[in-house]
């Protein structure tokens, strides 16, 4: 194996022949036919083919050793020296709102069917009971686990139609629980290395590092106010009491006691866990400390934005271009680049052209523009420093 002071560096295909061919004259002298056409040089380059296979094994073996090179099992086989797992795949859940009317009572069962614009089935969690001309919150989970039913696209009954029911979402905040695929290698490191940052107490390193260990945390951010007045965070400016540290959270939406109870253990002595002032989704947890002492711990989840994509095909350039075709293409590239967004980061146009284009839909693009429910067409996209963008539609223009 040639281990060198920099680690372990595999011999090409072209040194090994190298080396065969030496010894090969070593043997036999240096008149011997070592080309490709005699029967030794054949049999040597077969050797050598194997050699080489064997010298890209041990490579990956080698790198399987290391958190930032290792991929798959070989990752998931060192998480556990970090106190990790990897994400598996969560079944999103919507907050809905159905209203009733009708002039007599409805009784919908757990379990009732539901379907989006797409074919993406959900169903009710629990029974609900509406009474005539009222309204009832309720939640229908995604029947496939992963991002698909992050899509918050009318809803319809899928079996049996419900007569004068109407169903929407709740405002603001549709995703009550978000779906996320299995964790990728990507984002399982870059938890792995906050995890790990955070391995003392008291900093917010550590507060970070102990929350991201938590199951189902995809991602979690901390925004820190140490001074003795109210200060202004991020974008929208949301507003920190002085002395007081706000955590964003993206998933684990069902853990939010866990999650109060870390921020208590890793914390600053007489420094408080707020969220601030515009946080949709703040929560606040009681714990008890060893003196059987509660203390109110407060963070945010973070919400999903929806963000939409515009994309312009020139005839001239793409005269052979298929919009129906491209689109599914183009909507899978967009899902797989958005799966990984971070809490408070927008996106840019000019960085969704190598994603589409690698679709292989199109190899020319006139023009990209994105936009959010609450943002027009532009350039970029700027989102709070409580929200994640989530990948929603993507619209083809292909004109002359």
């Amino acid at each position: 194996m040639p281990m060198t002071e920099q680690g372990f560096r595999k011999y090409t295909y072209a040194e090994l022949l190298e080396q065969q061919i030496i010894r090969a004259k070593d043997l036999f002298g240096d008149d011997i036919d070592t080309s490709g056409k005699s029967v030794l040089g054949k049999y040597i380059r077969l050797n050598v083919s194997d050699f080489a296979q064997q010298e890209e094994a041990l490579e990956a073996l080698y790198q399987a050793r290391y958190v930032d090179t290792a991929c798959g099992v070989s990752l998931d086989r060192l998480a556990p020296f970090a106190g990790l797992q990897r994400n598996a795949a969560v079944a999103a859940v919507l907050a809905l709102v159905l209203y009733n009317h009708g002039k007599s009572e409805v009784e919908l069962p757990m379990g009732t069917k539901l379907v989006n614009s797409d074919g993406t089935l959900y169903h009710l969690t629990q029974r609900i009971t509406i009474a005539p001309g009222s309204s009832v919150q309720a939640h229908a989970a995604c029947d496939t686990a992963g991002e698909i039913g992050n899509a918050t696209k009318p809803l319809r009954f899928s079996q049996v139609q419900q007569p004068n029911i109407t169903i929407s979402y709740r405002t603001l905040l549709p995703i009550a629980v978000t779906g996320a695929d299995t964790e990728s290698d990507p984002d399982f490191r870059r938890r792995w290395k906050k995890a790990v940052a955070g391995a003392g107490s008291g900093t917010a390193d550590a507060v970070m590092g102990a929350v991201a260990r938590l199951d189902s945390v995809q991602d979690v951010v901390l925004y820190e106010n140490d001074s003795d007045i109210e200060q202004e965070v991020g974008t929208f400016r949301v507003k920190l009491p002085p002395h007081s540290f706000a955590v964003i959270v993206k998933g684990a939406e069902d853990a939010s006691a866990e999650i109060a109870r870390t921020i208590f253990q890793k914390k600053p002595l007489g420094i408080q866990a707020k969220t601030g002032s515009v946080v949709w989704n703040a929560v606040t947890e009681r714990v008890a400390d060893s003196a059987g002492i509660f203390h109110e711990i407060q963070f945010g989840y973070a919400a999903s934005v929806p963000i939409t994509v515009e994309v312009t095909i020139n005839k001239a350039d793409e005269p052979d271009f298929q919009p129906a075709t491209a689109k599914p293409l183009f909507a899978a590239a967009l899902q797989a680049y958005f799966s990984g967004s971070r809490i408070g980061q927008g996106a840019y146009a000019n960085a969704l052209y190598v994603p589409l284009i690698q679709s292989g839909a199109v190899s020319c693009i006139a023009g990209i523009q994105v936009r959010t429910r609450l943002t027009p067409s532009a350039a970029k996209v700027t989102i709070g420093v409580d929200e994640y963008l989530t990948f929603s539609d993507v619209v083809i223009t292909y004109k002359e």
